[in-house]
């Protein structure tokens, strides 16, 4: 084929596409609007149809509803601005939405019913007196350094040993007095009057006292050596009866 037969053709198209653009137009001819919902046969009948539809039907009325009304373009701004908008809405009244489940991490909402959820399985059955923060700080005395606070206590504490705990185990009633009798054991033997007595005395010679000793033995108990306890006998004193001096110390 020819390029001036290629031409021709491309241009016989090229007028019969044109001719049945001007015949649906125009209304001349039988123009196919079989594509749109009307009756009329040619594009102008169409379009006239519709203005002709306008024309008849219910004027603006901005204070009516329905899906026969019509409002005017002030009315719909209006409409439009009470909807809250797609980008970060400020909703009012008591808007809702989905609960998302507990182990979600997402972007996704969380509804009053969510934190109440999430709130309760923080508290987790804790009594009452301890559920909140406030209350557990001041179950610690309200001390950022608690933790410090009582390893400082404890480094002043005894530390735990064989021979306190034994001690520590031991009964102690009215009259007895705790001894060992072993290896970090211990237990308890009965203290008399007389052994009170002397566990009151302040000094030896207070318990010698008590004990019943006479003057004369805590003198010669008390000589620093033999010529002061000799003196103290009267050694070489023919006039003195040391018999009776003696017995009369033992009384």
């Amino acid at each position: 084929m020819s390029l001036a037969t290629n031409i021709g053709d491309t241009f016989t198209r090229i007028g019969t596409e044109f001719k049945a653009v001007r015949i649906l137009v125009s209304g001349s001819g039988t123009g196919d609007v079989s594509g749109l919902d009307t009756t009329a046969t040619n594009l102008v009948d169409a379009v006239n149809e519709v203005l002709d539809a306008v024309s008849a039907g219910a004027g603006i009325d901005d204070g009516a509803t329905g899906l026969g009304t019509t409002w005017s373009s002030t009315k719909i701004d209006t409409e439009l601005d009470l909807k809250a908008p797609l980008a970060s809405p400020a909703l009012t009244g008591t808007p809702t939405a989905p609960t998302a489940s507990g182990a979600t991490n997402t972007t996704q909402l969380a509804t009053t019913a969510f934190v109440q959820a999430a709130v309760t399985a923080l508290i987790n059955a804790a009594p009452g007196a301890l559920d909140t923060l406030d209350e557990l700080a001041a179950a610690i005395g309200d001390d950022a350094n608690f933790a410090a606070t009582v390893t400082t206590a404890l480094a002043g504490k005894q530390p735990i040993d064989a021979t306190l705990t034994a001690f520590g185990g031991l009964t102690i009633s009215t009259g007895k007095l705790p001894y060992g009798n072993g290896s970090d054991t211990f237990t308890t033997t009965d203290l008399t009057t007389a052994g009170r007595a002397l566990l009151d005395d302040a000094d030896a010679s207070a318990q010698l006292t008590t004990l019943g000793v006479s003057t004369f033995i805590k003198t010669l108990l008390d000589d620093a050596d033999l010529a002061a306890a000799t003196t103290t006998l009267g050694v070489g004193d023919t006039t003195t009866n040391f018999v009776t001096v003696f017995e009369a110390a033992l009384v």
